[in-house]
């Protein structure tokens, strides 16, 4: 991955409304997280975080595509494609927890890349602003895991003798 300066005012703007951890906050607030963010350029089949890999950074789609997915066995399971304005391995670094999945660019892209260590910084130097990033954070998240919940209810209601395998004696 290639890591530059980040001069990206107007690819960000176009995208404003898309990225959650900007919710809420003032154009100076903005200014700020921009200035602690790195801009990366990776190319198609680049992995650009692996399942298990302890969480450094978060990343905001700028351009471009990406795939999460998980192995298992080898094989590669739930994949889901993100595209510009979503933000990638944040619960990781909210969670100070390994990679659940693996990250790989579908196309070139062109992303934001905001490390943990970066996001410390923003606590000690800014308490309301860091306390926004985080609330943001945490919406997004509590969004993907109703829509994952929902999936997997949708999943189960289609085909409920997997269902019986997995609760056993609780369901009649």
């Amino acid at each position: 991955m290639a890591l530059e300066p980040t001069p990206l005012v107007d690819e960000v703007t176009q995208l404003m409304d898309d990225i959650s951890i900007f919710g809420g906050l003032n154009p100076e607030q903005v200014d700020t997280l921009l200035g602690l963010m790195e801009s990366v350029s990776c190319p198609r089949g680049h992995i650009i975080f692996s399942q298990g890999a302890p969480p450094t950074a978060m990343y905001i789609i700028l351009k471009g595509c990406v795939q999460l997915f998980f192995e298992i066995n080898g094989k590669k399971l739930a994949k889901v494609n993100w595209g510009p304005g979503a933000c990638i391995g944040m619960t990781a670094v909210l969670g100070i927890q390994a990679h659940a999945g693996t990250t790989m660019a579908l196309e070139p892209c062109h992303l934001l890349r905001f490390t943990g260590e970066k996001l410390m910084g923003v606590f000690e130097e800014d308490k309301d602003l860091f306390s926004r990033v985080i609330l943001n954070m945490a919406r997004d998240a509590s969004r993907r895991l109703h829509q994952t919940d929902q999936q997997i209810i949708e999943h189960m209601a289609a085909n409920p003798e997997m269902l019986s395998l997995l609760l056993g004696d609780i369901v009649d």
